[in-house]
């Protein structure tokens, strides 16, 4: 079975220019994406077309190029890029970590790892981390698709029911700052 792990990190938000190297705890979000794969042991692969998010991560992660035409977010969903990226990298399970989501449990991502290399039922494991937030939209910090549901769209897309943080503002950056020097 194989398992990766994918980071989409862009340079140009409308809300918040530059947030996936704005620092967080004296490091950028991206930087705690990429400690975090690590600290679960899946590879992570970063998709951009951005040479600065290139530049910073060409001796950690492996690339791959974003097409243009997957780039504008307006246009294009992260259905479509996972499809993209797992064409290249074809793994049974592709796990989408936010750079702008950086505060993560580590013992829970070690639990999915182990449901999904233990062939756990995608309807059980839908159990484990599928929320909605109170507006009915889709959200959390690890985003697990299933092979099949990137070749034919069905049921496949799971998150995480915890509390995190969704930075796309400096203000949310400056909560989650906040809360991370209270954890000290």
């Amino acid at each position: 079975m194989k398992i990766a792990a994918v980071t989409c990190a862009r340079m140009d938000s409308k809300r918040f220019p530059g947030k996936c190297l704005a620092l967080l705890d004296g490091k950028p979000l991206l930087q705690h994406t990429i400690d975090f794969a690590r600290s679960i042991d899946i590879p992570l692969y970063t998709f951009t077309r951005d040479q600065r998010i290139i530049d910073y991560v060409k001796d950690q992660t492996p690339i791959i190029y974003e097409p243009i035409e997957l780039y504008d977010t307006s246009q294009n969903t992260t259905y479509e890029k996972m499809q993209y990226v797992n064409r290249i990298l074809d793994a049974d399970y592709l796990i989408l970590l936010q750079p702008t989501q950086p505060v993560r449990n580590i013992d829970l991502g070690l639990g999915i790892i182990d449901e999904l290399e233990t062939h756990l039922t995608f309807a059980k494991l839908s159990e484990y981390l599928y929320s909605v937030d109170e507006e009915g939209k889709e959200d959390g910090c690890y985003y697990v698709y299933s092979k099949g549901y990137l070749k034919e769209k069905g049921k496949g897309i799971f998150f995480e029911n915890i509390k995190s943080f969704d930075i796309d503002t400096p203000e949310d950056l400056q909560e989650c700052e906040e809360w991370l020097q209270k954890q000290k």
